[in-house]
C-alpha cells in the first residue's frame, strides 16, 4: 500500500505497519500459480509478521494479494482477517451497535 490508503486506515483505526509491508507477498499475478513453492517462500515471512503483530485485520488494495494472504492465513489457522480497503472502510462506517467486538479500531489493522 502507499501513503493515502494508510492515512485512510489511520482515520478509523489504530494502524500497525508491518516491517515488510512494502515487500511482495508472492502472489505477483500468475507467479503463485506458476511457481507455488517460490511464492510460499515469499509469503511465509509476511505471515510470521502478521502473527507477531497480533492484529485483527490485514488490509490490502490488491485482489491477488488478498487471495494469497487469505489462503496463507487460513492454512496457518490465524485469527487475522484479510479485507480489501473498501471492505474495511465500509465496516468502519457501520453504526457502533451493529459492529462486532473486533471492529476496526478495537485493535490495529495492518498494511500487508
Amino acid at each position: 500500500m502507499t501513503r493515502p490508503p494508510r492515512e485512510l486506515i489511520a482515520e478509523v483505526a489504530d494502524y500497525v505497519e508491518l516491517p515488510g509491508a512494502g515487500k511482495c507477498c508472492g502472489a505477483a499475478g500468475t507467479y503463485a500459480m506458476l511457481r507455488p513453492a517460490d511464492s510460499r517462500k515469499m509469503l511465509d515471512p509476511k505471515l510470521s509478521e502478521i502473527e507477531a503483530a497480533d492484529v485483527d485485520y490485514v488490509v490490502v488494495v490488491n485482489p491477488g494479494c488478498q487471495r494469497q494472504l487469505e489462503q496463507g492465513l487460513r492454512r496457518a489457522r490465524s485469527r487475522a482477517e484479510v479485507l480489501h480497503l473498501a471492505e474495511f472502510l465500509a465496516l468502519a462506517a457501520e453504526p457502533e451497535p451493529d459492529r462486532p467486538d473486533t471492529a476496526p479500531g478495537a485493535s490495529g489493522p495492518t498494511g500487508a
